[in-house]
């Protein structure tokens, strides 16, 4: 389990948190993972479409990709 965030290094119980920047990841080679979370993250980053670029090269062809940015709900629609 390995995450990149600007800040790292930095290691959370099994996780590591190397030191990097989304819109590059070329610590990582191409189709490297089986799963990618992207969570409250891309509503921060103002190249976003790179980072999306690279989570396409560096999740495998099956790979299961979860990104998660905050919502507006809809009045109306999702809520009373």
């Amino acid at each position: 389990r390995v995450g990149i965030n600007m800040d790292g290094p930095h290691r959370y119980r099994d996780f590591d948190i190397v030191r990097g920047n989304a819109n590059d990841m070329a610590c990582f080679a191409d189709a490297s993972f089986e799963t990618v979370l992207c969570n409250a993250t891309l509503e921060h980053d103002p190249r976003f479409w790179l980072t999306l670029a690279e989570i396409r090269r560096v999740a495998r062809r099956d790979a299961v990709i979860v990104i998660g940015v905050p919502g507006r709900p809809l009045p109306g629609r999702f809520c009373p």
